[in-house]
This record gives structure tokens, sequence and C-alpha cells, in this order.
């Protein structure tokens, strides 16, 4: 048994866990972890790296995985809550991480900040499947294989409707042909994460806009360093 801000922690799980390097941290002070992702590919990768017997990682669905055990403190971070553009199963993922703590297990979650990508898109329609041409002349670009910086406005619609970005992302593939695929992903306002935490039986206690690796640091809604919308809730 460990502790983190004055609470005893004896099971961290991350859900989404994606190469496991927030789980890895946590084991080397010595909680015992479980990392969760629906990736085959980061999921070997992550036990490939394993040296402890505390480090366990699964390959499941954030939404539906069910396990015989809880955590004290789980992990939700960047663009798992998102990922899905269908409200229905991000509340899912949200309902899973609730029953799967104890009583009184915190959540650490991340998403991504729909009030600085309206402040800053460039191309931004009501409905998309109402202007497909806004789709359609949208510049692609190698964001995803070059900087990751999925903020840039030159490389995004903003569906207003619905909070969801499309993105055009070009891959070249070592060895295989290239390609391009439309992405969406959904974004929200701190109200808007914070209602559907509620609603699965979260206690909030801290929201702050923050930017990745300086989470120490409270930001403005539209600061643009703001990518990321950090809650702290209790169950």
């Amino acid at each position: 048994m460990h502790q983190l801000d004055g609470k005893n922690i004896s099971q961290v799980i991350d859900f989404g866990c994606g190469n496991g390097r927030h789980i890895f941290e946590f084991a080397k002070k010595g909680f015992k972890t479980l990392g969760i992702d629906y990736s085959e590919r980061n999921i070997q990768y992550a036990k490939s790296e394993v040296s402890k017997d505390e480090v366990r990682f699964i390959k499941d669905d954030c939404r539906t995985v069910r396990l015989n055990e809880k955590a004290d403190l789980a992990l939700c971070l960047y663009d798992v809550v998102g990922s899905f553009v269908n409200a229905d199963d991000n509340q899912a993922i949200i309902d899973n991480i609730y029953r799967h703590l104890n009583s009184s297990g915190c959540l650490v979650m991340s998403v991504m900040n729909l009030e600085l990508t309206d402040s800053i898109a460039k191309y931004k329609v009501p409905n998309v499947r109402k202007n497909l041409e806004a789709l359609v002349n949208l510049k692609p670009s190698r964001t995803m294989q070059r900087s990751g910086n999925i903020f840039n406005p030159e490389y995004f619609l903003l569906e207003m409707e619905t909070g969801v970005v499309y993105r055009k992302e070009q891959f070249e593939n070592e060895g295989e042909l290239s390609a391009e695929y439309a992405i969406r992903d959904k974004r929200y306002s701190c109200k808007e994460i914070c209602d559907m935490l509620m609603q699965a039986g979260f206690r909030i206690r801290e929201t702050r806009y923050v930017q990745a690796g300086h989470w120490d640091q409270a930001l403005g809604p539209q600061d643009p360093s703001a990518k990321e919308i950090l809650i702290f809730a209790e169950k």
C-alpha cells in the first residue's frame, strides 16, 4: 500500500494506456499497476518492456472490459474519451471506469480542449453532412507521422453542432502503399466533460486547462498551449 496525495493507493489502472508510459512511471514508485488498451501493437510493445510482476497489460475495450479487481486510482488521459465521436461510446468509458474504482477512488482524466479548438478554427461548419464540400476542400497533412500537432487550424474542420473535428491524414508506410484517411475526434468544453463525469456518479474535485507535460500550470481556456482539460474526480 502506498500513499498519493494523502490517499492509500494499492492499485492503479490506466484505461487506454497506449504504450504504457504512465503505468511504468507508477510502477517505478512501487505501485501495483494494470494497463488496458485496444491496440494489439501498443500492448505487445508495453509487455516487451515489463520487468516487474507488479506491471500488467491486457488488450481489451475500455467501454466493456470487466475485471475481477478494482483500482484506488484510475487514469484516462489525452484522447481516450473523445476517440469515439458517438456520445454513448465515450460515456460508456466513463461509466466503466466508475465501476472499476473502489469507494472514494480517484480518477485523473484529460480530454482535448474544445474551447481552444473553437477559438482557433479556421474552417468550421454547423454540420459536416450538410456541408460536404468543406470536408472535400480540407487540406490533407502528415501531422500524425511528423509532429502530432492536431491543433493546427490549417488542417482541421470543426463541426460546431457536435464538437467533432475532422482531419485528412496521409501516412507513408515503409514498404507499403501510402494512404490517406479521414479521421475524426470529439473535443470537449469543461462543462460538457464534467457533466458526463457527474452523470456516471463522480464528484469533481478540480479542473484546469493545461499543456501536456506541464500539468502544474493552469492556463486560460483559449491559451494556445491549453490543448487539454485536466480533471480530478472522486467516486
